[in-house]
């Protein structure tokens, strides 16, 4: 993607040879661009040197190689980058200025060819850079990261060979950021060597991931965030702040092990206190204990100026980094150059890639035992390879669906179902399985074969029944647990809630997974189930978080929905669940310096609660609480319209039941025309949908 230069001659004569035996250099390619010389290759694509025939200007195209045409998932890769790349607009990243696939199918993209070094290139040169000039690049850094991330793309390979120096106009260092969303198959050296990617899985160069990167978690911004982190270490001090033996090691620390403080792992010099401390709240274990944006990393790191330019022993200024960029790369003699430690010399480089190959064919064999056997998590079994092989048989009944060959898709269909069922051993990964009966229906449903549509539609409901079953009794064995560690605490004279964070107690994050398991069980009316899991869930977070927990609400308020299903009426009065949930949620709102009619959560629980007195004739109570949330609904601006007809709706039967008719009609046809009002709105939306697929 960009241009460097080339230190080691045999790499030189190296891409000469290539150029020499590449059917495109010299050649026009997508009828408008001049291929001059081979960049260089990947494990997806063939990066070129082309001069734009109208417009004059040199550009790098990258070309997808042809066999990976007929790999749906590669294709699908490369169409994701160009995308994501082409949707950035910033200084300090690539420009993507065209994509496609010509007459002859090649998959192409085409973006700025870039004079310069890659970061990597000059730590392998000269070492570690001075911190006054690493800010800047730091700062740089941050910028673009700042404009992908509002953009929702989250780069997931940040890491010293991503980042080219480019000269600016007035001689000072720009940084681009490269290769978004770009799947490194093809190591470049040692290090990068180091470079798993598994669609699905694992994701990301194993020296700069994070932790969640690492454990095949969900990413967000603060997985780049702590993989600028390791970059920094690393430009300080020379090397990475966490390298192992082999992939599965370095993997293993970055979970399980802590980096040493940037100022004890160097000597001969020292980094700013408020720089270490930015780079070390980067490289937490936990995201939540990082910088939350890169915004708040950046204000927290100090500005190049605040910081005094590195000085050689004999007290003059150190060598540039722009000169570095825009010249050749001095070699590095003692006490004329500061230098990083030595693990970063061509010598030392050369001794780690002897040990790293005393360990290849070990590391080999974990990865693929890792792909072929990890069995992966409870929530979706399989292993890495079944995933994958899933996977492509989804993508080609997706192309033969989108083409109108139902008829070819249904044996591929046929086989992907097959995978979907054999991926768990214990368990059906429930939603792989789902997904794919669901394409199935619809290919059926094309072919008019009704029957078989049928019993699809009744094997997904049995399905989806069987998978919240199973995940709520998991669930209620945790709360089972929580409720034996509660009782030790409780023995030892000690309270629980100074336990919040112990492993067994810590549910606060998942209060609503729970209550949404129970609404599933009471789709299918397992109310049994779902009476067990909110009435011990309901005393587990009393006992952890007190009775003023906000989650405890949304807890009761399904608790007493089910209790009143089956009848158990006098539990519901005694509990006072629906009360409670309405003081809860009021003294929440207050907390918060919320009024009540910004708190939709209080508005509906009074709505509740009104219902309920309704319904057990204690009319004298429910009439202030349902014209109080019908008021407040009117005027909360995060309740929906279509929401609000409920209000009225309940006011209206509450006036009926008391004799009030002609006040009941009065609100009834409110209710009516809100409800009209959604269903016109909702009918025009499907039918612009139905004209934009069209």
């Amino acid at each position: 993607m960009h241009s460097t230069t080339d230190p080691d001659p045999d790499q030189k004569r190296q891409r000469q040879a290539d150029a020499e035996r590449d059917a495109l250099v010299g050649k026009e390619f997508a009828e408008r661009y001049k291929i001059i010389s081979v960049i260089g290759h990947g494990g997806m694509s063939t990066v070129y040197k082309a001069r734009h025939t109208y417009m004059d200007r040199i550009v790098a195209v990258k070309v997808l190689h042809p066999h990976l045409l007929t790999d749906p998932t590669s294709l699908q890769r490369f169409q994701h980058e160009s995308k994501l790349a082409s949707c950035l607009s910033h200084p300090n990243i690539i420009t993507v200025h065209d994509f496609g696939i010509t007459r002859e199918n090649k998959a192409f993209l085409v973006m700025d060819y870039l004079e310069g070094i890659t970061l990597g290139e000059v730590l392998d040169s000269s070492g570690a850079v001075s911190e006054h000039e690493a800010l800047e690049i730091f700062r740089q850094i941050c910028k673009g990261l700042m404009h992908a991330h509002k953009k929702q793309v989250i780069h997931r390979d940040l890491k010293p060979r991503n980042l080219v120096l480019t000269s600016d106009e007035d001689s000072s260092i720009l940084v681009k950021i490269v290769d978004f969303g770009i799947a490194k198959i093809m190591p470049l050296d040692g290090e990068v060597s180091q470079a798993l990617t598994q669609t699905g899985e694992v994701f990301g160069s194993p020296i700069y991931m994070s932790p969640e990167q690492c454990a095949a978690e969900k990413l967000d911004q603060r997985s780049d965030i702590y993989s600028l982190g390791c970059v920094m270490y690393e430009v300080l001090s020379g090397m990475p702040p966490l390298l192992g033996a082999n992939p599965v090691e370095t993997m293993s620390m970055h979970v399980n092990e802590e980096p040493l403080p940037i100022n004890e792992s160097i000597s001969g010099f020292t980094i700013s206190k408020r720089t270490e401390e930015a780079i070390m709240t980067c490289l937490q274990k936990k995201a939540r204990d990082r910088f939350q944006s890169v915004a708040e990393l950046l204000e927290n790191l100090p500005e190049p100026h605040e910081i005094k330019p590195a000085v050689t022993d004999g007290g003059t200024i150190a060598m540039r980094l722009a000169d570095r960029v825009t010249g050749e790369i001095p070699r590095v003699t003692g006490g004329t150059q500061r230098r990083g430690p030595a693990r970063r010399s061509r010598y030392r480089l050369k001794n780690y890639a002897r040990v790293l190959g005393a360990f290849s064919t070990v590391a080999i064999l974990v990865v693929f035992s890792f792909l072929a056997f990890f069995p992966g998590p409870a929530e979706d079994p399989g292993t890495p390879l079944a995933k994958l092989k899933w996977q492509t048989l989804m993508s080609i009944s997706d192309w033969l669906i989108k083409n109108k060959q139902y008829t070819a898709a249904l044996p591929v269909l046929d086989w992907a179902v097959a995978d979907a069922r054999n991926l768990g051993d214990e368990h059906e990964n429930y939603d792989k399985l789902i997904e794919t009966l669901s394409k199935q229906i619809r290919a059926y449903s094309m072919l008019g074969m009704t029957k078989q549509e049928e019993l699809g539609v009744t094997t997904i409901m049995e399905l989806d029944k069987e998978r919240w079953r199973n995940r709520s009794l998991n669930a209620l064995e945790e709360i089972e647990d929580a409720e034996k560690r509660i009782a030790q605490i409780r023995k030892q004279g000690k309270d629980p809630k100074d336990f919040r964070d112990d492993p067994y107690l810590n549910f606060a994050g998942t209060v609503l997974a729970i209550v949404e398991m129970a609404r599933r069980l009471d789709a299918v009316r397992d109310y049994e189930l779902e009476a067990r899991l909110l009435g011990k869930a309901d005393k587990v977070l009393t006992e952890v978080y007190s009775d003023r927990f906000i989650g405890l609400a949304s807890v009761k308020l399904q608790y007493a929905e089910c209790l009143r299903k089956v009848d158990r009426i006098q539990l519901v009065n005694r509990l006072k669940l629906y009360e409670e949930a309405v003081r809860i949620c009021k003294l929440y709102a207050e907390s918060q310096g919320k009024a009540l009619v910004d708190s939709p959560e209080y508005i509906r629980a009074l709505l509740k609660l009104g219902q309920w007195q309704r319904d057990r004739s204690e009319f004298e109570k429910a009439e202030p609480n349902l014209l109080g949330a019908m008021k407040l609904a009117e005027k909360c601006r995060q309740i929906p319209k279509y929401e609000k007809a409920e209000f009225y709706n309940s006011y209206a039967d509450f006036l009926t039941q008391t004799g009030r008719e002609t006040a009941a009609r009065s609100y009834q046809e409110k209710a009516d025309n809100l409800l009209k009002e959604y269903e016109v709105s909702e009918s025009a939306r499907h039918q612009n949908e139905f004209h934009e697929q069209q």
